[in-house]
């Protein structure tokens, strides 16, 4: 039986291939979790979006810490909708999602994006844009 839904799994992948949605990202400490699309999947915000979920600290701060390639950054009051499991990112490692280069380290998560070289710095304690 086992064997027969993963025969039907990927007869359908191949039928009905997958939209290029967010792929999610879990910073190493598990606080912040950051969904990356290279497309306008995500809740229409258009192309090169970012949007990282967490607790954050800073004063002002919403649930959501939203960028897009463009360099537009604003917060939002929201809850991702994670769909597919996340990639849990280790500290001192890169990876690359679209036009999204991200590096996750100690400090934090930089999502660069590589068309603009806009993008935004999240940790816990500091958010910003660039």
């Amino acid at each position: 039986m086992r064997r027969l839904i993963v025969t039907l799994l990927a007869i359908s992948a191949l039928l009905w291939p997958a939209t290029a949605a967010a792929d999610n990202y879990l910073t190493q400490s598990g606080r912040v979790l950051c969904a990356v699309t290279p497309d306008s999947t995500l809740r229409g915000l258009g192309p090169d979006a970012v949007v990282c979920q967490g607790h954050f600290t800073e004063p002002g701060a919403l649930f959501n810490a939203v960028t897009t390639g463009n360099g537009s950054f604003y917060w939002e009051d929201a809850n991702l909708a994670v769909d597919n499991p996340p990639v849990n990112m280790g500290y001192g490692q890169n990876y690359h999602r679209g036009n999204w280069s991200i590096h996750h380290d100690e400090t934090g998560t930089r999502f660069t994006n590589d068309r603009t070289g806009h993008g935004m710095f999240v940790s816990i304690e500091d958010v910003y844009a660039f």
